[in-house]
């Protein structure tokens, strides 16, 4: 959704803290401005109403605040905006990790980490090695074949690897934050856009083709 032109919310609170301090829940709907999409959204999450210690009146005593933590959205608010060329499976991905971005912070950053072994798939890149002490083959982790990947695409692959070392964090039980998973987000997108994204690409050789005919070249 590009902008809110409404939301109807509600919170059913108790008291907590001082006196004037409450906590609870909200719910509510939010609709695109765009008329052209008019789309809903249903959201729920926390919602609280305390005292900022880093905001004082004019009276020298802190103010009393809102503050809301998104819980859950419906539908889900996407990551990012892929490339078109990006494959089915890398997408599947990232939108499986946008339905539980706010649910599961950690959750969503292991189905990034995903994403780039689908990556790895749709690249074709092998999904064993040779044992260098037995000579045998044996499954190859994220990281091994993001390393073969990176024999021809290095500057890709070391983006990757911080996909992957953040992905890490999240399948090891590290607590992530929404910001963390955006991040990771971002860091993925870089990747598939250097990969699937031909736009900056096209328009260098349509550079390149108007100085060689110094021109459009209709006449």
């Amino acid at each position: 959704m590009d902008s809110v032109s409404k939301a109807s919310l509600t919170a059913a609170h108790r008291n907590e803290g001082p006196f004037e301090e409450l906590s609870g829940t909200f719910t509510g709907t939010l609709i695109c401005d765009d008329t052209n999409c008019m789309r809903e959204l249903a959201m729920a999450g926390d919602w609280g109403y305390h005292y900022d210690f880093d905001d004082y009146d004019g009276r020298g005593q802190p103010q009393l605040v809102d503050t809301y933590r998104l819980r859950y959205a419906n539908p889900a608010l996407p990551l990012l905006a892929v490339p078109e060329r990006t494959p089915q499976t890398v997408q599947d991905e990232i939108v499986g990790a946008s339905n539980v971005l706010f649910v599961s912070p950690s959750a969503a950053g292991n189905r990034l980490r995903r994403a780039a072994e689908e990556l790895m798939n749709a690249q074709r890149v092998n999904k064993s090695r040779v044992d260098r002490k037995t000579g045998k083959r044996v499954p190859a982790t994220l990281h091994a074949r993001i390393e073969m990947f990176g024999l021809k695409q290095p500057d890709i692959a070391h983006t990757l690897l911080a996909v992957k070392w953040i992905g890490n964090e999240a399948s090891h039980s590290q607590e992530m934050t929404v910001a963390d998973v955006v991040l990771c987000a971002r860091v993925l997108n870089a990747a598939l856009i250097a990969l699937y994204d031909r736009s900056d690409a096209e328009l260098k050789h349509l550079v390149k083709l108007i100085n060689r005919r110094k021109g459009l070249g209709r006449r």
